[in-house]
């Protein structure tokens, strides 16, 4: 039986009337069986999962930590090992197993892009990556099961945009868990706005961004949200924040010059597989204000200067501290308009923790202008990640022989 075939008999009646078109129709575990399904996805769902959800036997569900147009993320506690995990869910609609029995396996390959983009990854400044798997599962409690995939995910306290934001809550004298650490509503460390200190962040994000770059992958959607941080305890430092790249629904293959092998072909031919039917849109891809302008002249090309465009965003917001989300709102949009903060120059100055005899140093003009020509509009003259990694450390070693 074809799937339009299973669509049209488990639609009719009181069923098909009642159906609202706003909402995406999801396939009921209740309405279809696994032959029903396009032949290409069968393999792929664990038959036993049909009768009893691994979710449901593997894991005891905590609470929902996150929400958006792909699904929902859900704290779970592994029952065997006892630990918590962030377990992606994406719901898979009707409209995209039709894709799947029209298109096949490229389609299918669209679908398990996230999964084994994240697969191929192994790296301190990436997201870990546990396991993926497709079954029917529930929306929510009380909803009937349907067809999604699962992602499963360490599980980090915080992420970059909490770490930045401004609170009055006190900072925990004793040490915390991970799982306790993301139960409280701050953090229990903070960014200090440092510029040494902002700097070094940087690099820490750039050694993940230039590391999947070198796999063959583009982000597409760095933000601070997709930054997520665990804390380690350090005997000389004490709490010391560690950063990762995580949220990877967006990425996409970095396109190569004609003729050139990738610097690791198993990796790139697989991400190739995934996005070969892909093309850049004719607009900007990812989250505002953090997503590059369309650049008309990429060709259908997917560039590392993308991401290198929502690392120049970020930058200016790990060394800006910013009172309100308003306050934030107006200078990142009057930063995409290529104009600095006002007195941008003058708060880095501040920021460096010099003697009046040392000010002026000149980094405040010589960082604003690496953060310039990061957001530059025009791909071909935006900053590279080796640019910016060369820029930053040049100025990491100024201000150590200041200090």
């Amino acid at each position: 039986m074809s799937i339009t075939d299973g669509i049209r008999q488990t639609e009719l009646g009181k069923a098909r009337a009642a159906a609202s078109p706003a909402r995406p129709r999801l396939y009921h575990q209740s309405q279809f069986r696994l032959p029903q399904l396009p032949a290409h996805i069968q393999p792929l769902i664990d038959q036993s999962a049909l009768e009893t959800s691994r979710y449901n036997r593997e894991f005891t569900e905590i609470r929902m930590i996150g929400k958006g147009g792909y699904g929902k993320v859900y704290k779970a506690m592994h029952r065997l090992d006892g630990e918590a995990y962030a377990i992606k869910k994406i719901m898979i609609n009707v409209a995209r197993l039709q894709r799947i029995e029209a298109k096949g396996e490229d389609e299918v390959d669209n679908l398990l892009g996230e999964v084994r983009a994240l697969a191929k990854l192994d790296h301190p400044n990436i997201v870990r990556y546990h396991s993926g798997w497709l079954e029917f599962s529930p929306l929510a409690h009380n909803e009937p099961s349907v067809l999604t995939l699962h992602l499963q995910m360490a599980i980090y306290p915080f992420n970059l945009a909490k770490y930045l934001s401004p609170s009055q809550s006190s900072t925990p004298t004793t040490p915390c868990s991970p799982s306790e650490i993301m139960d409280m509503p701050h953090p229990p460390i903070r960014h200090c706005f440092h510029t040494a200190s902002s700097l070094h962040i940087m690099l820490a994000i750039l050694d993940g961004v230039q590391y999947i770059h070198s796999r063959g992958i583009v982000h597409r959607d760095i933000k601070p949200g997709n930054i997520f941080l665990c804390i380690r305890e350090e005997p000389a430092l004490g709490r010391v924040p560690m950063f990762r790249i995580g949220d990877f629904g967006l990425a996409s293959f970095l396109a190569q010059p004609e003729g050139q092998t990738p610097v690791s072909s198993e990796v790139s031919q697989a991400v190739a597989r995934l996005t070969r039917k892909r093309r850049v849109p004719l607009s900007p891809v990812g989250t505002e204000p953090y997503c590059a302008p369309w650049n008309p002249s990429s060709s259908g090309k997917v560039s590392a200067k993308l991401d290198v465009y929502s690392l120049g965003i970020v930058l200016c917001e790990l060394l800006c501290q910013f009172g309100t989300s308003t306050e934030r709102s107006i200078t990142l949009s009057t930063l995409k308009s290529g104009k600095l903060p006002q007195g941008f120059e003058d708060m880095i100055e501040n920021g460096l923790g010099l003697t009046h005899e040392q000010a002026p140093s000149g980094l405040g003009r010589k960082i604003g202008d690496l953060i310039l020509g990061m957001i530059h509009t025009n791909e071909d003259d935006r900053a590279s990640c080796e640019d910016v990694r060369r820029t930053v450390n040049a100025i990491l070693e100024r201000i150590a022989k200041m200090n």
